[in-house]
């Protein structure tokens, strides 16, 4: 999606930070990612994550998929693309 926006992007899929949670796509499209901070020492590539494949439905209703726990920005965010990327891939095959 090519939307001009101001959030944080990776892999052309946005960024937005509230508090200690980061959700990451495009809450339009139907599938997102919320990746909740657990912990957050000193070393950022120590940071603990919960992370959650959430579908939200046409209704408004919102479902948990996935969730798993990871430790590291990257690895949370790699999972989380994966997840969101395979979510929407099959979307669009139905």
């Amino acid at each position: 999606m090519a939307e001009s926006t101001p959030f944080f992007m990776y892999k052309d899929k946005p960024l937005v930070r509230k508090d200690n949670e980061i959700y990451y796509g495009y809450v339009s499209e139907g599938y997102f990612v919320m990746m909740r901070i657990l912990e957050q020492p000193d070393d950022p590539d120590m940071t603990k994550f919960a992370i959650t494949l959430v579908h939200q439905k046409k209704d408004g209703d919102m479902q948990m998929l996935n969730s798993a726990e990871r430790v590291g920005n990257y690895n949370a965010l790699e999972l989380a693309d994966i997840w969101l990327t395979n979510a929407l891939a099959e979307q669009k095959t139905e």
